[in-house]
C-alpha cells in the first residue's frame, strides 16, 4: 500500500471517529462550563507545542489545575497546596481525559491525529532529539501512552525507535493502538521506567512484529502483563530503595518513612519547567537521565551544551530530602562530621552527612583526587565549602547544601550560569574530565553536567547512576 494511500486512510479514520464522538463531546462540554468558570476561572489552558514539520502551533485543552501555584491562607503543607491547586473536578478531568475534548478540533482540521507522537512543549524538543517525530502530525495516544504509560521526556534513543515505527504507520497499526489505549486503559503492558537507566536494555530487542505481539498480549490480558514486568512506578521506587537503603517502605504509589511521613510517587500534575523545581513529585526526580561526563583523553573537559532545560538532579523533592537527612537545620547537624580536604595539601575540614555513608563516599573521592597531580590542585583549592543552611537564592527552595550532601570545588577557575550576563548564558567550563569521572564514581552528580550549569558543584545523589535495575 502506498505511503498517500496509507496517509489518506488513516486521515479518512481520523474524521470519521471524530465526527462520531463531536456530539457527545459537545454535551459533555456544555455541562463542564459551568464548573470549569467556578473552579478555574476559565476554560481553556494554552500552550505552544511543536507540531507537524516543526511548526509551532497552540495546543488547548480544558484547565484542570488553577494558575496560582500558592495562594494567600492555603496552609504551609505541599499537600494541602497541591489539593488546592487541583480540586476535585481537576482530578475527574484529567481521569476521565474530559480535559482534551478541544483536541478534536486540531483532529477534524487536520493538525493532529488520533495516532502519533505526543506534541512537546518548545524546551523538551531538544531532550527527545528524534527527527522521525516532526515528520509525523501529533497524536492524542501512540506507541509511547501505550506500551510506557509515561506523561513525561523519554531518553532520546527509545523515543527515536518509537516515532519510527509510529512514522510507519499503516491503517491497521492505528487501529490496534486505539484498541490498545480504550481496552488496555491504565495498565503498563511494558513497564520500563521514565528513567533510562532503569529499562534501556528491555527495549532495545523489541521488533516491529515484537511490538505487535506484545500490544495483542496486553489486550488479551493486561493484568498477567503487568504482574511478570516492573512497573514504571515500581521501577523508580526500587531504585531510591536501594540508593537510600532502609530509609522508608514501600506503599501504593507513595513511599511511607518511619516518622510517618507519606510521599507521593505521582502528583498527577503535569508541571512546567519553573514548577518541576519548585514542587517535583518522585516521578519528575528521576525523568531525566543524568549523563555521565565523557572523557576524550588526558585532562580533557566537557565543552558541548547540553539540551535545552536538560538539568537531571536539579528537580528535588522537598519532603524526600528533609526526610531523609533532616527536617530542621539542628536535625542536620546532628548528622554532620567534619571530613578533611586533600589532607596532603593540609586543606581544611569539612562538613558531611553521615547519612547512608556520603561522609565514606566523599572520603574515597579525596583518596582519590589525592593521586592526581599538581596541575589539578587549582581546580580543587580552595574549597568553596559544604554545609550550609540556607534558601536557593531568589527561591524559597532549600539548597542541596542545606542538607550536608554538597561540595563545592574551587571557585576562581569554576563557572556559573547566573554568573553571565543576563540572556547570554553560554555553556562554559574547564574542570577535568579526571575530577567529574571520580565524584561520578562515588556517587555525585556533577553541575557541569546541566544546561543552567554550575561546574564547581557536586551532589551526593546515587539515585541517579544506577545503570540498570533488574527485574
Amino acid at each position: 500500500m502506498q505511503k498517500k494511500v496509507k496517509a489518506a486512510l488513516i486521515r479518512f479514520f481520523d474524521i470519521i471517529l471524530a465526527l462520531l464522538i463531536l456530539p457527545f463531546a459537545l454535551a459533555a462540554f456544555i455541562l463542564i462550563l459551568l464548573p470549569e468558570l467556578i473552579c478555574f476561572g476559565g476554560i481553556f489552558y494554552f500552550s505552544q507545542r511543536i507540531g507537524h514539520g516543526g511548526k509551532q502551533f497552540t495546543h488547548v485543552k480544558l484547565k484542570s489545575m488553577r494558575a496560582n501555584k500558592y495562594r494567600a491562607g492555603a496552609g504551609g503543607s505541599r499537600a494541602h497546596l497541591e489539593t488546592w491547586r487541583i480540586p476535585l473536578w481537576g482530578r475527574i478531568l484529567r481521569k476521565t481525559h474530559l480535559d482534551e475534548i478541544p483536541e478534536l478540533l486540531f483532529i477534524l482540521i487536520g493538525m493532529e491525529s488520533f495516532v502519533g507522537p505526543r506534541p512537546l512543549l518548545h524546551e523538551h524538543i531538544a531532550l527527545v532529539d528524534s527527527p522521525g517525530r516532526q515528520s509525523q502530525k501529533p497524536g492524542w495516544t501512540g506507541l509511547s501512552q501505550v506500551f510506557l504509560k509515561t506523561r513525561g521526556i523519554l531518553p532520546s534513543r527509545i523515543q527515536r525507535r518509537l516515532d519510527k515505527k509510529t512514522a510507519e504507520l499503516s491503517p491497521g497499526l492505528y487501529i490496534k493502538i486505539l484498541l490498545a489505549t480504550f481496552f488496555a486503559g491504565k495498565k503498563r503492558c511494558l513497564a520500563p521506567g521514565p528513567t533510562v537507566m532503569a529499562y534501556r536494555q528491555s527495549i532495545q530487542g523489541v521488533s516491529k512484529i515484537g511490538v505487535f505481539v506484545l500490544l495483542l498480549l496486553c489486550m488479551a490480558n493486561p493484568l498477567k502483563a503487568q504482574n511478570n514486568t516492573l512497573t514504571n512506578e515500581q521501577r523508580d521506587l526500587e531504585i531510591l530503595s536501594r540508593a537510600y537503603p532502609g530509609a522508608f517502605e514501600i506503599i501504593q504509589n507513595a513511599i511511607r518513612f518511619p516518622d510517618g511521613t507519606i510521599i507521593t510517587y505521582d502528583d498527577g500534575i503535569e508541571k512546567d519547567f519553573d514548577t518541576l523545581l519548585d514542587t517535583p513529585d518522585l516521578k519528575d526526580m528521576l525523568s531525566l537521565t543524568y549523563q555521565q561526563a565523557d572523557s576524550s583523553g588526558p585532562r580533557s573537559t566537557q565543552t558541548t551544551p547540553p539540551p535545552f532545560n536538560f538539568d537531571p538532579g536539579r528537580f528535588r523533592n522537598d519532603a524526600f530530602f528533609r526526610a531523609l537527612y533532616g527536617n530542621s537545620e539542628e536535625e542536620v547537624r546532628s548528622h554532620l562530621r567534619a571530613v578533611q580536604w586533600m589532607p596532603s595539601q593540609n586543606g581544611p575540614w569539612l562538613l558531611f552527612t553521615t547519612r547512608f555513608g556520603a561522609d565514606k563516599k566523599l572520603e574515597a573521592v579525596i583518596a582519590e583526587l589525592e593521586t592526581l597531580g599538581p596541575a589539578y590542585r587549582r581546580f580543587l583549592l580552595p574549597p568553596g565549602g559544604t554545609f550550609n543552611y540556607r534558601r536557593v537564592e531568589g527561591t524559597t527552595r532549600l539548597s542541596p547544601h542545606s542538607y550536608g550532601i554538597a561540595i563545592d570545588i574551587a571557585v576562581a577557575p569554576s563557572n556559573y550560569w547566573l554568573w553571565e550576563p543576563a540572556g547570554a548564558a553560554v555553556y562554559k567550563n574547564s574542570i577535568p574530565h579526571e575530577i567529574v569521572a571520580i565524584f561520578e564514581r562515588h556517587g555525585f552528580i556533577w553541575g557541569g553536567s546541566w544546561y543552567h550549569f554550575d561546574t564547581m558543584h557536586f551532589e551526593y545523589r546515587p539515585e541517579l547512576l544506577f545503570n540498570k535495575i533488574p527485574d
